[in-house]
């Protein structure tokens, strides 16, 4: 099931987009559940990143799309915004806040197919990614942890330390020893001591890297490397847009 938000000031858009959903699942055997908002306001208001989706007018009353984009960002940065406006400069600009993609006023069904076909695309390789675990001794004895919920790994001594979204896990081993397995999932190195999910990025600074609720090391040796890397994920992610 895709889970969709629907955002526009004037009813009959937020009738359209949603009538378009309905037809694109209908089309596609795929379930989606849809929810219609007239203005940002009690949707920003009440988020609990419930949600794999938001369309989104960049031009409304009060809360501005941009501005609703940038607050839903902060609380969920998975969520796939994709703007409607009738300018392209203003759907230029919503790549500060990594929008997945827009669509011009007047939205064809066309138009719309060919972005929700690549949403669908995008929840669908989430949802195998977070079939994904490895497993790790712990204290406790043994712990799964699911790939898609790690943030970083951290070398300390003759420990590793899975900084996870339900907590830090640590293990006794190298950090070498999961390179391997998890670089091909999105993951870099930002130091010798520290292995990043890139999807939990939030800023690259000039010596260390914003993940999640925590930092990592950016040295010097790996600088260029990681921002070849994040660069690439993001232009993947934009491309698979």
């Amino acid at each position: 099931m895709i889970k969709i938000a629907v955002v526009d000031d004037k009813q009959s858009y937020v009738t359209l987009i949603s009538e378009y959903i309905e037809q694109f699942s209908r089309d596609n055997g795929i379930t989606c559940e849809v929810k219609g908002f007239a203005g940002g306001g009690t949707l920003v208001n009440n988020y609990r990143c419930d949600y794999d989706a938001v369309f989104l007018d960049i031009e409304m009353p009060g809360i501005d799309g941009m501005s609703l984009a940038q607050n839903l960002r902060e609380k969920d940065s998975e969520l796939i915004i994709v703007f409607i406006t009738h300018l392209m400069k203003m759907a230029v600009k919503g790549y500060e806040v990594n929008a997945f993609s827009f669509l011009l006023k007047p939205v064809s069904y066309a138009d719309f197919a060919a972005v929700m076909k690549k949403i669908h695309e995008r929840v669908r390789a989430k949802s195998e990614l977070k079939s994904k675990s490895i497993f790790v001794n712990v204290k406790t004895g043994v712990k799964k942890l699911i790939i898609d919920d790690i943030y970083y790994l951290e070398s300390r001594g003759h420990y590793v330390n899975f900084h996870t979204a339900d907590g830090t896990y640590q293990t006794l081993g190298k950090l070498c020893d999961y390179v391997s397995a998890l670089e091909p999932l999105d993951f870099c190195s930002s130091s010798k001591s520290f292995l990043v999910n890139l999807r939990y990025v939030n800023e690259i600074r000039a010596t260390e890297v914003l993940v999640a609720n925590g930092v990592a090391t950016l040295t010097r040796s790996h600088k260029h490397e990681f921002k070849d890397k994040f660069t690439t994920y993001i232009n993947s992610s934009r491309a698979r847009v």
